[in-house]
């Protein structure tokens, strides 16, 4: 629905993962790669993938630090923000983590229920990514 409306679409993402020594910075490009040419293949796109590899707390060697790209940081969005012109107020972020309620004013927050705690949202919670497109294209 987003390419067919030539929105925008961006990742981003934190993977502590890499931070944890469970997996190489290496390996998060390598799946990204993958998904942009099975993308491809449907006739989609994402303009531009982000992620954060540190955790403040678990995090090994260098990637042990907190980090304004961690989401909820917003160190990511604004670096996309820097090399796309974003109109915020009509912008959102889709995610299943409360921490995906990135700390930018203006920008709404989607939510999906999933594996995480979604009390105290302060954002739309919804069963489904469907139910998100549901919504979407009454708001549109």
């Amino acid at each position: 629905m987003f390419n067919d409306k030539n929105w925008p679409v961006f990742v981003l993402t934190n993977q502590s993962g890499v931070g944890q020594g469970k997996y190489e910075e290496s390996d998060v490009l390598k799946l990204h790669t993958q998904m942009i040419q099975d993308l491809v293949k449907k006739g989609l796109s994402i303009e531009a993938w982000e992620y954060s590899p540190f955790h403040f707390n678990k995090g090994i060697g260098k990637y042990k630090r907190l980090s304004f790209t961690r989401k909820p940081g917003s160190g990511m969005a604004l670096k996309i923000l820097e090399n796309y012109a974003i109109d915020l107020e009509n912008s959102f972020m889709i995610g299943d983590k409360k921490t995906d309620q990135i700390l930018i004013p203006g920008l709404t927050a989607l939510l999906i229920k999933g594996n995480y705690d979604m009390d105290g949202s302060k954002s739309l919670v919804f069963d489904s990514i469907g139910e998100i497109h549901k919504y979407l294209l009454e708001q549109i």
